[in-house]
């Protein structure tokens, strides 16, 4: 009778892993090929929590900063028709005179120099637009 026990634990044990393997290769799979650069992270969760992490996972938005400097496949490049609504639906969008609390005037311009920056190094601005930025932000420095 112990024996059917121990052959039945370790059973449901080895079915358990094989399960919270595969669920962590999917939902690994899902976020390296957004672009992420932490797949090792996402396959625990996936690995722990199973479908629930797969859906964690396909709603997460992509940062751009964990991206390694590379563009997202899903964002169109500078000088493509999509582009301009690529910009207004990213977070990362160039600010436009959005006031930030505790911030002076010039803090601000930093800030928004800053960001655009970012959004060069992404892809996202063009030299020339980031130029024009530029000194915009400039002239409030």
């Amino acid at each position: 009778m112990s024996g059917v026990i121990i052959g039945w634990t370790v059973g449901v044990t080895v079915g358990v892993v094989v399960w919270g393997v595969i669920w962590g290769f999917v939902t690994r799979g899902v976020v390296v090929s957004r672009g992420y650069n932490s797949g090792t992270a996402w396959f625990f969760i996936g690995f722990f929590l199973g479908f629930i992490g797969l859906i964690i996972a396909v709603l997460t938005k992509p940062d751009l900063r964990q991206m390694n400097g590379q563009v997202p496949q899903n964002i169109p490049q500078a000088g493509s028709s999509e582009r301009g609504q690529a910009m207004a639906k990213m977070n990362g969008q160039v600010p436009q005179n959005i006031p930030q609390a505790g911030l002076s005037e010039r803090e601000q311009a930093v800030a928004e120099l800053k960001k655009c920056k970012e959004l060069l190094d992404s892809g996202v601005l063009t030299e020339e637009e980031f130029q024009a930025q530029k000194q915009k932000l400039l002239v409030k420095l």
